[in-house]
């Protein structure tokens, strides 16, 4: 025991020597420091500060546009999830439109064809939505006869009728294209793709 706090004189001299009048005064200012910090109950917390919330900051500055249906048959409104905005581009004669054009990296959430015919004319409408990732081109058709036809065809992402919009999470490093391309059609019908999607860079 003895030998143990024989050693205790040399370990307070080595701490006072190291324990300097501007290293006391700092300890000090690291207790003010610490006693000014926002109070816990203002924190943010898990319950506060989900994982869902931050995943929507990814959303800010992407472009956006409310389309005010779904893309399915019906036109169930696409606001299901609250939070769920899609974008849009139609053709109502026959030609292409380019949708997106973009170069960086992000995420395919949905991309959809739909094509609609009328009761009287625009009973013939032929289309394709082609979607290049980088560089690589994956397309969708859809074409009728019918009067009163409202067909869809997915790409990325789906909608069940009666159901929300189901969005998938499709990676793109290099680029995005989206094209509509509608071969046939008649005054009165019309061709739109549906689509959305995230930037990362």
């Amino acid at each position: 025991m003895f030998a143990i706090l024989a050693s205790v004189p040399g370990k307070l001299k080595t701490l006072l020597d190291r324990l300097t009048s501007t290293r006391a005064a700092n300890l000090d200012k690291l207790d003010a420091n610490i006693t000014t910090r926002a109070a816990a109950s203002t924190a943010l917390s898990n319950a506060v500060w989900t994982d869902a919330r931050a995943g929507k900051l990814d959303i800010v500055g992407t472009p956006v546009e409310a389309t005010g249906k779904s893309p399915m048959a019906g036109g169930i409104p696409i606001m299901s999830s609250g939070m769920l905005y899609l974008q849009q581009t139609a053709r109502t004669t026959p030609g292409t439109t380019v949708a997106v054009d973009i170069a960086g990296s992000g995420v395919l959430n949905l991309a959809s064809l739909r094509i609609v015919t009328g009761s009287s004319g625009g009973m013939n409408v032929n289309a394709e939505m082609k979607v290049t990732l980088d560089g690589i081109a994956h397309s969708v058709t859809g074409s009728t006869t019918s009067s009163n036809a409202d067909l869809s065809r997915y790409l990325v992402g789906y909608a069940a009728n009666g159901e929300p919009v189901v969005l998938d999470q499709i990676p793109f490093n290099a680029s995005l294209k989206i094209e509509l391309i509608a071969t046939t059609l008649v005054a009165g019908g019309s061709a739109t793709v549906y689509y959305k999607y995230r930037r990362v860079s």
